[in-house]
Order: structure tokens, then sequence, then C-alpha cells
């Protein structure tokens, strides 16, 4: 007997009592379950029932509810679910979801990334611009002489497509998209294209990823409307329906738009024609499950499908890796039932029990980011930078951070100055996928004290500079707050800073965030490292990190990203957390800790665990005759680097110069006084590792 389908139906609109309708015919479907769904729905069979209490943007609840009852396809209706990533969020939780993921939903979620799909893909379409800029759009406006269509690029709910029929329309319409915000966030791009005249059509397209089939045309008499999606493009296979919206033009046929989902109110039109024998149930669960069922011993009887012995039926499947086809094939088999039926368990454990050769060893580089470019470029501009000296600084560069000697220029009994500046790297793309901001605030503030403290200055004050293309205050409030944050963690105050909204520069809500603190020493002879105190011999000691910190995230979402999870999804290394929430883990302040063993000197010399890892980091402190030998086996590798480690396939070398492998910060100590070190950093809450010297 075939697997009974209890189906999840997200939606509340006429194309949901549509679909309702017509799956509710297909005797593989055994319940339906509509969110939040209407009048209609909850009438339609006696096989369906709303769930008022749902909303179809929670996630979360969905999945909770599916698993409690038995759901194993879920159906999204709108637009607005798959754009936000439904189909990754059910496929996360091993639900089957017809509907297309979140990368491919962009074509619908994003008119420019539609527009720009059609030209690279060579798809005839109007002539267009986009533009995220208004008075570049204004100025556009002023110099075309054709017709146009003004396109809200996001989601806007069927009304941001206008058809002005005068510039001044024209102009009021841009007007309202771009600075009254009519459509909000929608509106940050518009694409402004040429005006197509002649007959529309509708194509609706069912499709698994490698096949498609259409539907008959249909016709919306409307004249505007809303989506955009296309065919499979290689990077995102589609599954789903495809819609394409066509004008017949005297020139020939051009695409004005894809959805990524069923019309509305097409689908009311079409589901009627589809032919009893036609069970859309099992087409939607065709387009989800690619699983091939291949016959050996069977035999029709009176057409009637029976088993003839020997090995009956098998199950293939293909994915992006061998786990993966695996399980679905093993998924495949969950719809076969017959009498005393044997299934094998251990289908390519030879295979899977090895190493897979395919995945590469990764690196810094290969994620985009050259260590050895950035030693390079330091050697080019040293003469540049020294060409600035002055009385005051040497205007040496190299070091964790800048000094200036007030005494020196003339300000007498004045402290030395240190300056550092610094910014997240790409951890930010992690923090603005999940939008978290706080954490990012005092990942700012740490990068920059931290290179203050290991030459012994006391950290005053610190200035930040947020960019952005439109200013979200929400965000940036939380931002602030989070430098606030470790500032008082610092012992510093926040003075200034700067906001600058770039649009053009900056695209979307994309942002970037860059700081400075300046600290001061007493005195030119208290500015560490004391390298000509230190001698073979000398103890080194590590204090823990409280994760990745702020450096190697380039590398680290490219290992993310082919392991193929999701930001909001659960860690493989630490149970209970979501993979974004651990990578967030802001970098540990260092300066309360390690300010006042500085100013006693008990210590020689720290080095900051950043970029270029231990082994760029910590000769950065020694003098040139001395070299460091450190005991790896004196702290045990953190959870997250052995995953990075082994799911990336990194050599042990590259992870100690791109990441701070579990030590944040390394200090130097005579051994008369480690023990007296190590007491007084236990105690004010720091882990210490003791290495070698």
């Amino acid at each position: 007997m075939a697997e009974q389908l209890r189906i999840l139906l997200v939606g509340n609109g006429g194309r949901e009592h549509a679909l309702c309708w017509k799956l509710s015919q297909s005797p593989r479907v055994a319940r339906i379950y509509v969110v939040p769904g209407n009048g209609g729905t909850a009438r339609c069979s006696v096989k369906t029932s709303n769930v008022p209490d749902l909303q179809a943007g929670d996630f979360p609840g969905l999945v909770a509810f599916a698993k409690k009852h038995a759901v194993n396809l879920v159906v999204p209706g709108p637009e607005a679910p798959l754009v936000d990533g439904i189909a990754d969020a059910c496929r996360s939780e091993g639900l089957r979801c017809f509907g297309p993921s979140r990368a491919a939903a962009r074509m619908e979620g994003s008119k420019v990334f539609a527009k720009d799909f059609m030209r690279r893909h060579k798809i005839p379409t109007a002539s267009y611009r986009t533009f995220d800029d208004y008075h570049a759009a204004r100025r556009y406006l002023d110099a075309v002489d054709h017709d146009v269509v003004i396109k809200a690029s996001g989601l806007a709910a069927g009304k941001g497509v206008i058809i002005p029929t005068t510039r001044e329309e024209a102009h009021a319409a841009l007007k309202d998209i771009m600075l009254a915000k009519e459509f909000g966030s929608a509106g940050d791009e518009v694409v402004i294209e040429e005006l197509l005249t002649g007959e529309e059509l509708s194509i609706l397209a069912f499709s698994d990823g490698y096949t498609i089939k259409p539907l008959p045309p249909a016709q919306d008499h409307k004249r505007i409307f809303d989506g955009d999606q296309g065919p499979n493009t290689g990077a995102f296979p589609f599954v789903g329906i495809l819609f394409t919206g066509l004008m017949m033009t005297a020139s020939g046929p051009k695409v004005l738009e894809y959805n990524v989902r069923f019309g509305d109110p097409e689908t009311q039109t079409l589901l009627p024609l589809l032919t009893p024998e036609t069970d859309l149930a099992e087409l939607m669960l065709a387009s989800t499950d690619d699983v091939i069922l291949f016959h050996a011993g069977t035999v029709l009887d009176d057409s009637v499908l029976r088993t003839s012995g020997g090995r009956v039926i098998a199950a293939t499947a293909t994915a992006d890796t061998l786990e993966a086809a695996v399980e679905k094939a093993y998924r495949g088999v969950q719809c076969i039932k017959f009498e005393k039926m044997y299934i094998r368990h251990d289908i390519a454990h030879r295979a899977l029990s090895r190493s897979p050769p395919s995945e590469p060893s990764l690196t810094y580089a290969a994620a985009g980011v050259s260590v050895d470019a950035g030693n390079s470029l330091v050697e080019r501009i040293k003469s540049a930078v020294r060409s600035t000296k002055r009385p005051g600084a040497d205007a040496e560069i190299g070091g964790f951070g800048g000094t200036f000697d007030l005494p020196a220029a003339g300000y007498e009994n004045g402290p030395i100055l240190i300056g550092a500046i610094d910014g997240v790297g790409t951890k930010l793309k992690i923090a603005q996928a999940v939008g978290v901001e706080d954490s990012i605030g005092i990942d700012l503030v740490a990068m920059n004290v931290n290179d203050l403290v290991v030459q012994g200055a006391e950290p005053l004050f610190f200035l930040d500079c947020y960019s952005c293309s439109k200013l979200d205050e929400d965000q940036a409030a939380r931002f602030v707050q989070g430098v606030a944050t470790g500032c008082r963690q610092a012992g510093c105050a926040l003075i200034g800073g700067e906001t600058a909204e770039m649009p053009g520069l900056y695209s979307g809500s994309d942002y970037d965030v860059v700081g400075a603190a300046i600290g001061a020493v007493r005195s030119r002879d208290q500015v560490m490292p004391y390298t000509q105190r230190m001698r073979a011999g000398n103890t080194l000691l590590g204090l823990a990190s409280s994760g990745v910190h702020s450096n190697g995230f380039s590398l680290v979402r490219k290992i993310v990203e082919r392991q193929g999870l999701s930001f909001d999804g659960p860690t493989p290394w630490n149970e209970g957390d979501t993979v974004g929430k651990s990578l967030l883990t802001p970098t540990r302040i260092y300066v309360r800790s390690l300010l006042a063993l500085a100013q006693k000197g008990v210590l020689l010399g720290m080095a900051h665990i950043t970029g270029g890892g231990l082994t760029d980091n910590i000769p950065r402190m020694l003098p040139p005759e001395l070299a460091a030998e450190v005991d790896v086996g004196s702290w045990t590798l953190p959870p997250v680097f052995a995953w990075l480690k082994q799911a990336g396939k990194v050599e042990a070398a590259e992870m100690a110069r791109t990441f701070n492998v579990g030590i944040g910060m390394v200090l130097v100590v005579s051994e008369g006084d480690v023990d007296a070190v190590i007491e007084a950093l236990e105690g004010a809450g720091e882990s210490v590792f003791r290495g070698v010297s």
C-alpha cells in the first residue's frame, strides 16, 4: 500500500481553496491541515480542517505542528513564506516541501534579481535599469523617451507595480516608492523598464529541479500583478511551481516576470481542467522526492502489480552528497509495501566508511583571504607611512597599535598615546543573516582594546563608524548598545561616532562597522613588549578564547555553506545552540584581567591572537633572536574548531595560521612569576594554559 499523505497547506485565499479541493480528491491524501485557512477550506472535504491559531510566517510553529500531527508534505501557497525560506525550514527538519528554496525564491523576492537573471540567460524581456538611489532613478526617467513601468523590487503584496501614463505620474510613483516608502523596504530598489503591449499569458509548470511539466496557459484579467521566478539555473535546482508571466508582443513573446508559486486566480481556473485521473498529490510528491523505483521481481496480473520473488524493487536517488542520496533513497523505500518485504539497511556502508576524496582541504586563501598578501602590503607601504614621521611618532607600522609620545611632541609630562583601528570582517555577514547587531558592537570594541592592552596601554576612549545603504534606526541602535557594552567591559568611554548612509556603495540591508580606540601608558619605558628582558626559557601562557572571535570568518562561512548548514539551524558542535548564535559569540575582552599585571611589570609581552592566528601573532611580541615553542597538547581544541577542521578538511598548519584555535591571548612570563600570574588571572575569571618557551 502506498504511503498515505498528511498535508499541511499554508495560506488563506482562493488559491488555497482550489488546492485543497483538488488535493482532497486524491486517494493518497488522508488529511489536509490548512494554516490559517478560510471558510471554503474549512468545509471543503471531510479530510480538511483549518488551523487558525497558526500563521504562515511562524516556521518553528509550523514545523512543530507538522511533527505533532505526522505531516509528510508541506504545500505553501503564498509567495511571502517561500521568499522567507519555508522550504529550507521544512527540509532541514526532514519534511517534504512542495516549493523552492529561499535561494531560488529570490526570483520572486527581488525583481532586480529576476531581471538580471533574464539578462544573464538571454531571456527576451523588456529593456530595463535598476536603481537604489532616488536621484539617479529620477534622472533616468527624465532621459528616456518611451513609456515605462516602475516596479518596487521586493514583495509588495501584489501592489508594487506602477504603470504611469504621464511623466508626472512616473515621478510621483517613484517618489512614493523610494522616498515615501509606500511599500516599505520593498522599495529600497526599483526596476524601471520599457512598457510592453500585447496579450498577457500566464504559464504554470511543475518542476522537480530537472523536469518541467507545464499546465495550459491562463490569462489574468488584471492590469498589474506581482511575482518573478525562472527555470533551473543550475545554482539552485527549482522544486515546485514555475509561474511565467508572458507578453505576446509584435516582436514575439517576452517575459514580464516569474513567480515561485501557484497564481491567484489562475489556480482556480486551471485545476478544474486537470482530468479526474490526474492526481495533484502524486505530482507534488514526484516533484519533492526525486527517487526512481526500478522494478526487478514484479509482474502485472490482471492489471494488479504483484511480486514475483527475488530482488523486487530498487530505490535510486541522486543528491549533492552520497549521504544525502542514501537518505533520500531510503525515504523512497518507505512508499513501498508488500507482504514479507525485506530491506537491506547497510547500502553504501563501505563507501560511507571512507573519507570521500571529492572535497579538497579548504584554506583561508581558497575562501578569498590571503594572509600573505596582507603581510606583503604592510611591507610595501612602510616607506610611505614612515615619510609621515614627526616629533612624537616614529611612524612605524606592523605592531598591534601605533604609539604617540606627547612629551616628545612638546606636551610636557603627557603620557604616551597608543591608537588602534579595526573592524570585524565578514563575521558581519552572519550577523546580518540572523539579525543580531549587539554582539558585533562588543566584537568591534574587543578587536581594538585588546590590541591596546598588549602594549600595556589603558583604553581611554572609543570611536565608531557605522556605514550602510539605508539607515535602519533599530539596527543601528542595537549595534551602538553593543559598543557601549564592550566599552564598559574595557573601562573606556564611547565619546563619538559616525553614521554614514551611502546608497550605491552598499545595497539592501548591508552595513559595515569600523572602530578606533585610544589608550595611554605613563612613560615610554612602560610600552610593551619588553623584548630586552625576554630570555630563552621564559614561559608562554595562553588565555582561553570565547570562540572564533572575529577572524577567519570567510573560511568559516565557506565551510558552513559546503556542509549545507543554516545559520538558524542547530550546530553540529554544541547541542542547544544554533549555528548563527554560536558563531556570533562575542570576542573576549581581556583588558581588566591583564592591565593591572601589565602595570606591575610582571608580563614581558602579550600577543592578541587575531588574523594570522598563533603562527603570525606570537612572533610580533618577540625579539628577532628568540622563537616560541608552543605545546599544542596543553589545551583541548574547542568543539567549534574541531568541527571546522574536520568538516573543512583544514590542515593543522592552516588552522593555526587562520584561527585562534581556542587561545585568544598569549603571554610571556619569567619563570619566577608564573605561579603568581596564573593565580591572578584565574582569580579574574580567565582559563589559563601553560605552554613552553
